[in-house]
């Protein structure tokens, strides 16, 4: 039996995330759009292609609309605050596990959106000692975005590195 963590932090997408999704997939509709205008505008071909590039560009503009909200809904990963270590994960499944040793510092991350700021949001980077080894990568920090203010993540984890 695993003991139980002290804090959760949960994680979730930020309001800037979720416009630059949207405003992304609608700039590839109208890209999309603008092509298929020029297909049958300016090329003889078969009228199937033309209809082609139009449907994707619809189903682009679908997409725009559905994926935000249900991005948004999504459960984001949880940065758990242990006696002896932090650790992030998803779901059941631990992505790292750090032990407070390792951890050099956590610093408020500045570039974030005023919306983002004002919605409750705050971004934390992990600076660690010796980098985090995931898979291939060595990692001298890691930045966590979508922590909710309101938690207040800096008190509490500070509270925790100073042990």
């Amino acid at each position: 039996m695993t003991a139980e963590p002290l804090y959760v932090f949960t994680t979730s997408i930020l309001k800037s995330q979720i416009i630059l999704i949207r405003t992304a997939l609608y700039l590839g509709a109208l890209f999309l759009g603008i092509t298929a205008l020029v297909i049958k505008l300016l090329m003889d071909v078969e009228p199937f292609i033309f209809y082609l590039v139009l449907g994707v560009a619809a189903l682009d503009v679908f997409w725009s609309i559905v994926l935000p909200p249900l991005l948004a809904k999504q459960e984001g990963a949880s940065l758990k605050a242990y006696k002896s270590s932090l650790t992030l994960s998803r779901g059941a499944r631990d992505i790292w596990s750090v032990p407070y040793e390792n951890i050099q510092a956590f610093i408020a991350d500045d570039k974030i959106s005023d919306k983002d700021r004002a919605a409750g949001f705050v971004n934390v980077i992990i600076v660690f000692n010796e980098p985090l080894q995931i898979g291939g990568l060595k990692l001298p920090q890691v930045k966590i975005t979508g922590l909710s203010a309101g938690d207040d993540p800096f008190g509490h984890l500070q509270s925790l590195l100073s042990k």
